[in-house]
């Protein structure tokens, strides 16, 4: 059964109706708790007229069903009871909620599981006056990303972290949650039927400033494969084909060009990474004298999330060291994400990494089959708090931990949620960046005519380098990796004419490389096959 408190519109089915809070119970047993007759007035027909022995086909199996493993269902004239006072059968109310009127829901059978001869009575609207509540004066603006800094370019949401009657933002526009793209100052005026009318704090949203690169070209005869380079004090740089959209072709401070004929234009673009902020949620430590529940037990928590976020860590406490399988599970206890952790005995903290997005009704918990292979029980032997426990806990508009598959008296093994906000990653506008191939044909180009060519290639030991140039000039040799990395320069002196140089390769690791020779800032290269037996 899911529980909610509501605020009744117009619209005639309830499910649609704003939430205002929300609890959950699994029911896990269905017996013959009592008789119509003796529990007066809680059997009714479809004109909600009260039935007692009057039911039809009464005593039909017997009224003997009990809460056993074996033994379990409900009589014709008979009725099973949950009761305020079990646990799980509350809804944990947010300080925010102001006093006033609500409609109480509940909806039995949500996921649809059971086949029923009658599907429409599953659910049930009664009033709610609430009189003891504190309300608010004011509220802060949720951001989706949870920075308030924006990328030139981007967007993000603001939105309201509970529901109202109306909405209506500083900029003009309405609704609980808006689209911005640009920076300013923003607020929203928020009214209900049982509220008011409230304005949230000022939410300032600024650019966020990212330096343009600072770049070299290259430049080679004829042609040949370039080394570009761009520097940013942000960030790594990412290169690209085209000045917007275009294709990621490789992200460093240096990017090496396929051979090429004709000069090539690329950009180079810097990228600031701004870290979310961390912060915690739920209880510290475990609190309480008792330790563990039964071996048959094997609790989890009911989370809301309302925004991304990362749920880096846990706490756990144990006496049995050994495998568990942590899950984080949607509503219907399909995984999302698992991982299996070596828990060592006494406290620890427990790494993650589960990415969290909104929604309601997740799971945090256990799996049984990895419990049983490590422990022989379905318990995970991790301790649990069954005092102390004052649900719900709250990250604002991140995260409320509000229940748990065995009510909201206890809290199930993971204490002390540490939760990092998404990074903010920004790009700096992009900076064109020259690949130019020269024809080099003028009387003053010491590499008009020369040619390169390296003997063996591949080559395991020694390469040996053989040149031709028509004019005089002072060379420099140069070993590059494909990251356009020195790893050896060497300055040759004044050369012409025919000339050899021997290459040591056995140090090398097998791969590619480039062997340059640069004279005048201009550039003849040959690609390096170096591979070992």
């Amino acid at each position: 059964g899911k529980y909610s408190l509501r605020t009744p519109t117009v619209d005639p089915d309830p499910l649609t109706w704003p939430i205002v809070a929300e609890g959950a119970k699994l029911g896990f047993c269905l017996m013959d708790f009592g008789s119509c007759s003796y529990y007066y007035g809680h059997c009714r027909d479809s004109l909600d007229g009260i039935l007692t022995s009057d039911a039809p086909n009464y005593g039909l199996g017997g009224g003997l069903y009990s809460c056993g493993l074996t033994n379990q269902g409900i009589s014709a004239g008979w009725t099973d009871i949950y009761h305020y006072y079990l646990d799980g059968m509350q809804i944990p109310i947010p300080p925010s909620v102001c006093n006033g009127d609500y409609m109480l829901v509940v909806n039995i059978d949500p996921y649809d599981y059971f086949l029923e001869e009658n599907e429409d009575n599953n659910v049930q609207a009664v009033p709610v006056t609430l009189t003891h509540q504190a309300g608010f004066s004011t509220f802060d603006i949720s951001v989706s990303d949870g920075h308030t800094l924006l990328c030139p370019g981007a967007s993000t949401e603001l939105s309201v972290p509970f529901s109202a009657e109306s909405y209506t933002w500083s900029n003009g526009l309405t609704g609980p949650s808006i689209t911005i793209s640009e920076p300013g100052t923003y607020t929203v005026t928020v009214t209900s039927a049982t509220c008011g009318t409230v304005t949230s704090a000022e939410l300032i949203i600024s650019y966020a400033e990212v330096s343009q690169p600072v770049t070299e070209g290259d430049s080679v005869c004829a042609s040949g494969s370039m080394t570009l380079t761009a520097e940013s004090p942000d960030g790594p740089v990412n290169w690209y084909d085209a000045p917007i959209f275009g294709t990621l072709l490789a992200t460093g401070n240096t990017f090496v060009t396929p051979v090429l004929t004709g000069s090539t234009s690329y950009w180079a673009a810097a990228e600031l990474h701004l870290p979310g902020t961390t912060s915690f949620a739920g209880p510290a430590e475990h609190t309480g004298v008792s330790l563990y529940s039964g071996s048959t037990f094997n609790g989890y928590l009911i989370t809301d999330v309302q925004k991304n976020a990362i749920l880096k860590s846990v706490k756990v406490y144990t006496d049995s060291a050994g495998l568990r399988t942590i899950e984080w599970r949607n509503a219907s206890g399909a995984v999302l994400e698992s991982k299996t952790v070596d828990i060592p005995i006494g406290e620890s903290r427990v790494e993650l990494g589960f990415s969290l997005t909104p929604g309601t009704d997740y799971q945090l918990g256990t799996q049984i089959t990895q419990n049983l292979l490590s422990f022989g029980t379905e318990s995970p032997r991790l301790q649990r708090s069954n005092s102390g426990v004052t649900m719900p806990y709250s990250l604002p508009g991140t995260l409320l931990i509000k229940d748990t598959n065995f009510g909201n008296a206890l809290f199930y093994y993971f204490y002390d949620w540490e939760i990092a906000e998404p990074d903010l990653v920004c790009e700096s506008p992009r900076q064109e960046v020259v690949a130019q191939v020269k024809l080099c044909t003028g009387l003053d180009s010491p590499l008009s005519g020369a040619s390169v060519s390296l003997i063996p290639n591949p080559s395991s030991d020694q390469s040996m380098l053989q040149v031709t140039m028509n004019r005089v000039a002072s060379v420099e040799l140069r070993l590059l990796d494909l990251t356009g990395r020195t790893l050896f320069s060497e300055s040759l002196g004044e050369r012409h004419g025919e000339w050899q140089y021997s290459l040591n390769t056995s140090q090398l690791s097998n791969g590619i490389y480039l062997v340059e020779l640069r004279t005048n800032g201009e550039s003849l290269r040959e690609r390096l096959q170096v591979s070992h037996p």
